[in-house]
This record gives C-alpha cells, sequence and structure tokens, in this order.
C-alpha cells in the first residue's frame, strides 16, 4: 500500500490516478476482509492453528487464494461499470 500511495502522489494524470485509486481500494478492502477472516476463525475455532495451517495442507492459503479471486472479480466489474458510465477512461 505504502507504494502505491507513493506511485499515487507522483502521477500527474487524473485518468491514470483514478484507476491507481480504484485498484487500491479494491487491493485494501481484498486484505481487510482476509484479516477479518482469520480473526474469526481465530475467535471461534479452539484449535485455529492446526486449522489453519496443518489440517490438509492448511486452510489459509484456499482461504487467501479465495479472496484474492473475489477481489479481482471485484475489480473487473467495478471497471466494467464505470466503463459504462464513463467514468473510467
Amino acid at each position: 500500500m505504502l507504494i502505491l500511495s507513493i506511485y499515487y502522489l507522483s502521477l500527474s494524470q487524473s485518468a491514470k490516478k483514478t484507476k491507481l485509486f480504484i485498484f487500491g481500494v479494491i487491493y485494501f478492502l481484498t486484505l481487510a476482509a482476509f484479516s477479518l477472516t482469520i480473526e474469526i476463525i481465530r475467535m471461534n475455532k479452539e484449535d485455529y492453528f492446526s486449522f489453519l495451517y496443518y489440517d490438509s495442507d492448511g486452510y489459509v492459503n484456499k482461504i487467501f487464494l479465495g479472496w484474492i479471486i473475489i477481489g479481482v472479480i471485484a475489480h473487473l466489474i467495478l471497471i466494467k461499470v464505470l466503463r459504462n458510465q464513463g467514468k473510467y477512461f
């Protein structure tokens, strides 16, 4: 996120800033949702460590991949909607 913020501040074209801002928001929300999912599992599961990391090669990688896929799909849908409205260049 720090690299995205620095890159955002260095841009001068508003179209590129808009694209980078949308990507940054989706990226942040995806990682936040992943983190919240892991925290909810930690709160509700007694033996969360073995569930997340040991059982059937661990579920943490599958959860992370699932949230990344959801983030990519959300980004593509948002781009499509904004292009249809003429707000995404």
